[in-house]
C-alpha cells in the first residue's frame, strides 16, 4: 500500500515555534515540523493551534513516568492484575512522551487537515 494525497495542499501544514517566554522564534511549512526549530522551541503549534510540543507538559509527564516506574517496582509479582495495569499505563505514557518529543501528534491523531485526506490504495 502507498499513501495517495487527494489534494496537493493537504500534505502541507504550517508550524509555529516559541521559546520558553512565549516569544515567536520561527515558522515552517511541511508535512512535519522542522527538526532544527522543533528542537530549539519550548512550544510548537500547528496551524489549527493544536499544541505539538510543550516542555512544561513534558516535564510533568516525565515526573509522572518516574513515579509510575517506582510504583511498578513496589507491586508484588503475585499481584499480576495490578502489575499488568501499571505496566500498560507506563507504556502509554512513555509513548506519549516519545511522540511529543519527536514532534508527532498523539496516537490516533494526524496533523489536522494535513493527514485527513490520505487514502491508502494497493
Amino acid at each position: 500500500m502507498r499513501p495517495i494525497m487527494l489534494s496537493p495542499e493537504s500534505g502541507i501544514c504550517e508550524f509555529h515555534y516559541y521559546d520558553c517566554d512565549g516569544t515567536f522564534i520561527g515558522k515552517s511549512d511541511g508535512e512535519r515540523p522542522d527538526p532544527s526549530l522543533f528542537n530549539n522551541a519550548h512550544y510548537v503549534f500547528d496551524r489549527k493551534n493544536e499544541l505539538l510540543k510543550n516542555q512544561d507538559l513534558l516535564r510533568g509527564m516525565k515526573k509522572r513516568l518516574a513515579a509510575l516506574r517506582q510504583k511498578l517496582i513496589r507491586i508484588s509479582v503475585h499481584d499480576v492484575e495490578n502489575l499488568m495495569a501499571a505496566n500498560h499505563e507506563l507504556h502509554e505514557l512513555q509513548d506519549k512522551i516519545d511522540r511529543m518529543e519527536s514532534g508527532l501528534p498523539p496516537a490516533g491523531r494526524g496533523y489536522g487537515p494535513c493527514t485527513a485526506n490520505i487514502q491508502f490504495i494497493q
